[in-house]
Protein backbone atom coordinates (compact mmCIF):
# COMPACT_ATOMS: atom_id res chain seq x y z
CA UNK A 1 0.00 0.00 0.00
CA UNK A 2 0.81 3.49 -0.70
CA UNK A 3 1.72 5.81 2.50
CA UNK A 4 1.89 9.21 2.67
CA UNK A 5 5.14 9.26 3.14
CA UNK A 6 5.95 7.24 0.02
CA UNK A 7 3.80 9.50 -1.83
CA UNK A 8 5.56 13.27 -0.61
CA UNK A 9 8.88 11.12 -1.61
CA UNK A 10 7.69 10.46 -5.11
CA UNK A 11 6.38 13.43 -5.37
CA UNK A 12 9.58 15.43 -4.70
CA UNK A 13 11.46 13.18 -7.11
CA UNK A 14 9.15 13.84 -9.63
CA UNK A 15 9.10 17.82 -9.17
CA UNK A 16 13.22 17.28 -9.35
CA UNK A 17 13.08 15.38 -12.20
CA UNK A 18 10.93 17.71 -13.85
CA UNK A 19 13.33 20.98 -12.78
CA UNK A 20 15.89 18.69 -14.36
CA UNK A 21 14.41 18.19 -17.70
CA UNK A 22 13.66 21.75 -17.59
CA UNK A 23 17.34 23.07 -17.21
CA UNK A 24 18.23 21.04 -19.57
CA UNK A 25 16.24 22.09 -22.31
CA UNK A 26 16.92 26.06 -21.73
CA UNK A 27 20.39 25.28 -21.78
CA UNK A 28 19.91 23.21 -25.36
CA UNK A 29 17.49 26.02 -26.30
CA UNK A 30 19.87 28.81 -25.37
CA UNK A 31 23.36 27.59 -26.75
CA UNK A 32 24.24 31.08 -28.63
CA UNK A 33 27.20 32.46 -27.28
CA UNK A 34 26.60 36.08 -26.12
CA UNK A 35 28.98 39.05 -24.59
CA UNK A 36 28.64 41.42 -22.25
CA UNK A 37 29.45 45.24 -22.80
CA UNK A 38 29.42 47.63 -19.33
CA UNK A 39 31.17 50.78 -19.75
CA UNK A 40 34.89 49.96 -20.50
CA UNK A 41 34.68 46.50 -19.97
CA UNK A 42 33.41 43.64 -22.19
CA UNK A 43 33.18 39.91 -21.35
CA UNK A 44 34.22 37.42 -23.13
CA UNK A 45 31.48 35.34 -25.33
CA UNK A 46 30.04 32.71 -22.86
CA UNK A 47 26.70 30.47 -23.66
CA UNK A 48 23.68 32.10 -23.36
CA UNK A 49 22.32 29.79 -20.55
CA UNK A 50 25.65 30.40 -18.57
CA UNK A 51 25.00 34.12 -18.68
CA UNK A 52 21.44 33.87 -17.37
CA UNK A 53 22.37 31.50 -15.11
CA UNK A 54 25.48 33.25 -13.38
CA UNK A 55 22.60 36.63 -13.34
CA UNK A 56 20.18 34.38 -11.51
CA UNK A 57 22.56 32.97 -8.88
CA UNK A 58 24.09 36.69 -8.48
CA UNK A 59 20.55 38.18 -8.18
CA UNK A 60 20.17 35.36 -5.61
CA UNK A 61 22.89 36.16 -3.52
CA UNK A 62 22.17 39.67 -3.29
CA UNK A 63 18.91 39.15 -2.26
CA UNK A 64 20.57 37.06 0.74
CA UNK A 65 23.16 39.33 1.45
CA UNK A 66 20.34 42.07 1.35
CA UNK A 67 18.31 40.23 3.74
CA UNK A 68 20.81 39.63 6.25
CA UNK A 69 22.11 43.39 6.20
CA UNK A 70 18.47 44.06 6.94
CA UNK A 71 18.07 41.89 10.03
CA UNK A 72 21.18 42.61 11.42
CA UNK A 73 20.01 46.70 11.37
CA UNK A 74 16.54 45.75 12.72
CA UNK A 75 18.43 43.84 15.17
CA UNK A 76 20.93 46.73 16.34
CA UNK A 77 17.93 49.12 16.29
CA UNK A 78 15.92 47.01 18.63
CA UNK A 79 19.09 46.79 20.76
CA UNK A 80 19.48 50.82 21.07
CA UNK A 81 15.98 51.03 22.02
CA UNK A 82 16.38 48.52 24.83
CA UNK A 83 19.49 50.27 26.01
CA UNK A 84 17.79 53.45 26.13
CA UNK A 85 14.96 51.79 28.08
CA UNK A 86 17.08 50.35 30.46
CA UNK A 87 19.15 53.38 31.01
CA UNK A 88 16.18 55.91 31.25
CA UNK A 89 14.73 52.92 33.97
CA UNK A 90 17.96 53.27 36.00
CA UNK A 91 18.18 56.96 35.39
CA UNK A 92 14.42 57.07 36.86
CA UNK A 93 15.83 54.73 39.89
CA UNK A 94 18.87 56.83 40.84
CA UNK A 95 16.39 59.55 40.89
CA UNK A 96 13.89 58.46 43.15
CA UNK A 97 16.94 56.96 45.78
CA UNK A 98 17.99 60.57 45.75
CA UNK A 99 15.07 61.55 46.77
CA UNK A 100 14.43 59.14 49.82
CA UNK A 101 18.01 59.79 50.96
CA UNK A 102 17.31 63.76 51.35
Amino acid sequence: MFSLRKVKVYAKMTGIVLVLVFVLLFMFSNREPVSVNFLFWTSPEVPKFWFLISVATGGALVYRITTRVRKVVKDFCQMRQEEKAISKLMDQNNNQDKQTNV
